[in-house]
């Protein structure tokens, strides 16, 4: 079983509007970062693509080691797909409590979006 978030990295991350996503690069490297709107459900990280599957940060942060950076930290982390409609529905409702003010909440919540609820699982 893999080890969770401590509880203060935990609420440092989700407490902030958005963290920065990136990858290995297959010539070494990181590809380049991006920021994404990450939310909490319980004791676990959610990030999803606004643009689904077609999102680049996505494809790469799950076709190789993906890395988010908050506060100045760097954390390896897996992308842990999501698709039952609990967790569905859970991360919906935590980003429209937490960007309910933001015109761009609506791409968050559309199916191509949901298609790609992630849950962020640290590493080692």
């Amino acid at each position: 079983m893999t080890a969770g978030w401590k509880p203060k990295t935990l609420s440092e991350i989700a407490d902030q509007d958005e963290i920065r996503i990136s990858s290995e690069g297959t010539g070494g490297g990181y590809n380049r970062s991006t920021p994404v709107w990450v939310v909490r459900v319980g004791d676990d990280l959610y990030v999803r693509s606004g643009f689904g599957t077609n999102g680049s940060w996505y494809r790469h942060a799950t076709e190789s080691q993906a890395y988010v950076d908050a506060d100045g930290v760097r954390y390896r982390v897996n992308l842990t797909l999501r698709t039952d409609a609990a967790s569905i529905a859970a991360v919906d409702e935590a980003y429209r409590e937490k960007y309910s003010a933001d015109p761009s909440l609506p791409l968050l919540l559309t199916d191509q979006a949901r298609s790609t609820t992630s849950r962020l699982i640290p590493q080692a």
